[in-house]
């Protein structure tokens, strides 16, 4: 099932990597930038909206969002009470229901995962050394 390049998170990832689908800049600048790129598609997507610093759902919208992570990362935000902009994109106000990972990880890895899943990316799962990804045909 192809996926429509639309989302400016999946356009980002795929910059962000070289042909064998190394990070060209660091951890940390690719997670800011990715949920960066996420409240972007929200906010084209009249999810959201930021206002002095603060970022408001959009409420009473009852159809889903463009895709399934931009549902659940809005459900996430949902959660908090009128998170601020900066602490979000810093990664340190989002709870991800109690989990122990980090925000820039979670994005990262669901936004790798659904290149997979549209074919943008190829997963070769290795017993060692954890899996490599390879850019599709």
């Amino acid at each position: 099932m192809a996926r429509d390049l639309s989302s400016v998170r999946d356009r980002l990832w795929l910059l962000v990597h070289d042909e064998d689908v190394r990070p060209l800049a660091t951890p940390g600048a690719i997670g800011v930038s990715l949920v960066a790129a996420t409240l972007s598609d929200l906010l084209l997507q009249g999810r959201i909206r930021v206002e002095q610093g603060r970022i408001y759902p959009i409420t009473g919208r009852t159809d889903p969002a463009a895709e399934p992570f931009s549902t659940e990362f809005l459900q996430v935000l949902a959660e908090e009470r009128i998170p601020r902009l900066a602490e979000v994109l810093r990664g340190v106000r989002i709870d991800l229901r109690n989990e122990p990972h980090d925000l820039y990880r979670w994005v990262y890895e669901h936004t790798r995962s659904g290149l997979v899943e549209a074919g943008l990316l190829h997963q070769q799962r290795r017993a060692v050394r954890g899996s490599r990804y390879q850019l599709a045909e």
